[in-house]
């Protein structure tokens, strides 16, 4: 079986050198700079989609809410275990 290795060109600028086919990973951090402005734009354009892209909206500050919820159930777990009181900062 052949072997994987991941290698980033911004950390060793020699990374490419030996292969001769890669694979590109995409993805977004808390860096990315990519707005979803188009899509405000394309609802504009084609009103009929507006419902959809308002679903959409609306589910994703439901899932955004649970997220929220969930990290500070979290983090009142983590206090509960390391003794500290609600809004205590660790050390």
């Amino acid at each position: 079986m052949a072997s994987s290795t991941i290698s980033y060109t911004w950390r060793d600028k020699n990374a490419l050198q030996g292969f001769r086919s890669g694979v590109s990973l995409h993805s977004h951090t808390n860096h990315s700079r990519e707005t979803l402005d188009f899509l405000a734009n394309f609802g504009n354009q084609y009103p009929v989609i507006r419902p959809l892209l308002t679903r959409w909206s609306a589910n994703r500050n439901k899932v955004q809410a649970a997220n929220q919820l969930r990290g500070e159930l979290l983090d009142a777990a983590d206090d509960r275990q390391t003794g500290l009181r609600p809004g205590e900062p660790a050390d």
